[in-house]
């Protein structure tokens, strides 16, 4: 150790290796949240190893905090992410994510209303067979969800008519 708290013994390769590693770390956190998020991780699991946490200069430190605070998500950004507001087409579940919102949107042929309604496990409203326990459940995109087509008129309401069984929507739209 060094009278200002710093390792002059340290290897001069992993203060090569720490650089490298950083600008690689930077390019990935120019790719998005999660490159914001694995930049963190990273840098502060590489900290003790460059000196940092075992007592490194007062200007090296500012200059490792004026880094982090450039690149890290604000607690107003964190809160906004983790507790995000309703849209038209969806509401959050803390448990499930996104789900399904109930709504009515003026979307059908010739400008005509359609309907969605959801029950509280995420499904689109059953009409045929309603009373009757499920053995079909379809999963998929806004094609399996029938966008654009009102409860009742599904390709799973018709397909439960044919059977003559409920048939479960648990498509996203």
């Amino acid at each position: 150790m060094n009278s200002d708290g710093g390792n002059s013994n340290r290897p001069k390769h992993l203060d090569i290796a720490f650089v490298l590693f950083t600008m690689l770390i930077m390019f990935t956190a120019s790719q998005g949240q999660f490159g914001r998020l694995l930049l963190i991780v990273v840098w502060l699991s590489c900290c003790p190893f460059h000196g940092f946490a075992s007592g490194e200069s007062a200007e090296y430190v500012a200059s490792v905090r004026e880094f982090l605070e450039e690149r890290v998500y604000t607690r107003a950004e964190r809160d906004a992410w983790l507790k995000p507001g309703e849209s038209a087409f969806s509401v959050y579940d803390p448990l499930g994510g996104y789900r399904n919102a109930n709504r009515v949107f003026k979307e059908g042929m010739d400008g005509s209303q359609v309907v969605y309604r959801y029950d509280p496990s995420g499904a689109r409203r059953i009409m045929m067979y309603a009373g009757q326990r499920c053995r079909i459940n379809t999963y998929g995109s806004s094609f399996t969800d029938c966008e654009q087509v009102n409860d009742g008129e599904t390709w799973q309401e018709k397909l439960a008519a044919h059977l003559g069984e409920p048939v479960r929507n648990f498509g996203v739209g």
